[in-house]
């Protein structure tokens, strides 16, 4: 059996690395000409001194109007009966207090490591040329 190359096996270590890399960010509702442009992976709503949050694992869209956000995904609420269903769920905006986003994290452990994998990938290549 052959062995799998040193290229192959710094990739899909690569592609884990750089999956662990994302995090969820809670964020200001962004201005009525911005929000085309936002990953959208959940919302705050703020009613009164309680704040409930719904986030999604999976979205599939979300289209804002004047007056809400209309998100369809997997819903990731792991200790409820929905979790992991696809669902079309629609925000008032009047009600929203943030909107969480997906955000590419340059300062995690998982950069660093990737980093050092594709330097090691990088030097393996020149090496055998």
């Amino acid at each position: 059996m052959r062995k799998p190359g040193t290229f192959l096996s710094a990739t899909v270590a690569a592609s884990f690395l750089a999956s662990s890399c994302y995090t969820s960010v809670a964020r200001p509702l962004p201005p009525p000409g911005e929000r085309e442009g936002v990953a959208v992976r959940g919302v705050v709503l703020d009613a009164g001194s309680a704040q409930e949050t719904f986030e999604f694992s999976d979205v599939e869209s979300a289209l804002w109007s004047e007056t809400s956000l209309t998100v369809t995904g997997a819903v990731n609420a792991p200790y409820q009966a929905n979790h992991g269903r696809v669902e079309t769920m629609s925000f008032p905006l009047a009600d929203m207090s943030k909107v969480i986003v997906r955000k590419f994290d340059w300062t995690s452990d998982a950069m660093i490591w990737l980093w050092l994998v594709s330097g090691v990938v990088l030097w393996d290549a020149i090496e055998r040329r």
